[in-house]
């Protein structure tokens, strides 16, 4: 595993590493969602799968940028998040806002209405 403060997170099957970006969330905006939900400890789950399994994110092969796709790894992270009550990762992409950050979709946060979307904001860490 490297540290570094800046960049993304991100598995690197080439060289066998994981590389997380301690930086890239002091600035998250978590609005309604459960801080525990998105933060460097599921960030280290999600890429540790990565490498543990040796899968992408990736649909046949394709990464899918449709919102509420998720992806066999997202999909583990979640299930670990299902079973602390916290909310899902509804989307395995984040969009882009027009003020240079980065929009993370999450459901599950309203318990009444699980269907709803929240959004957790950070700035864009790039790779």
């Amino acid at each position: 595993m490297t540290a570094k403060t800046e960049g993304g997170n991100k598995w690197q099957p080439e060289k066998n590493e994981i590389e997380i970006n301690f930086e890239s969330f002091t600035d998250a905006k978590y609005g309604q969602v459960d801080p525990r939900t998105f933060n460097l400890g599921s960030t280290l789950v999600h890429e540790l799968f990565h490498a543990v399994t040796g899968l992408k994110d990736t649909n046949n092969g394709v990464v899918t940028m449709a919102p509420g796709w998720t992806g066999p790894v997202e999909d583990f992270v979640n299930k670990i998040r299902a079973e602390r009550g916290l909310p899902l990762r509804e989307s395995y992409v984040a969009t882009r806002t027009f003020t240079g950050k980065e929009k993370f979709r999450f459901n599950h946060v309203d318990q009444r209405h699980p269907e709803r979307i929240f959004y957790v904001i950070r700035r864009q860490t790039g790779d």
